[in-house]
């Protein structure tokens, strides 16, 4: 949680490349120290009713043995295209705030992972990503 004063850490970088055979999303580059995503991916509708009230698509690991890895919402940003927010929960308790960037047509996916980070309220994680947003993206 974000305390008064403190700045979000740096992010952590990773890029996937889109591999239309497999349907999956494959890491291409990721920092040394940095094992919180999974090297596959896969992006797919929202099919759950209660997601589907705040996101269109999820992303994922495969399943494994019963069981995903990894599990997001992709949750739109007004005003950016392509680009969606998401949550990780580490041991159901720390939260990291996540910002997935998707080119056009999908080939490819640039993640910004802010490790430990993450507002305590939705108007708070409202404000800060349009703000790291605009310096980003100029």
């Amino acid at each position: 949680m974000k305390k008064p004063g403190l700045k979000p850490p740096r992010p952590d970088e990773v890029f996937y490349l889109y591999n239309h055979n497999t349907g999956y999303y494959h890491v291409t580059s990721k920092p040394r120290d940095f094992d919180r995503l999974p090297d596959v991916l896969i992006k797919t509708p929202a099919r759950n009713d209660t997601i589907r009230q705040f996101a269109d698509h999820v992303i994922q690991s495969p399943m494994i043995n019963g069981k995903r890895e990894f599990h997001s919402m992709l949750e739109r940003i007004p005003k950016f295209k392509d680009v969606f927010s998401g949550d990780d929960y580490y041991m159901r308790q720390s939260k990291s705030l996540i910002l997935f960037f998707f080119s056009e047509s999908d080939k490819a996916m640039y993640i910004h992972y802010f490790r430990g980070f993450h507002p305590e309220t939705k108007a708070g994680k409202d404000r800060f990503i349009k703000s790291y947003l605009e310096k980003f993206l100029k």
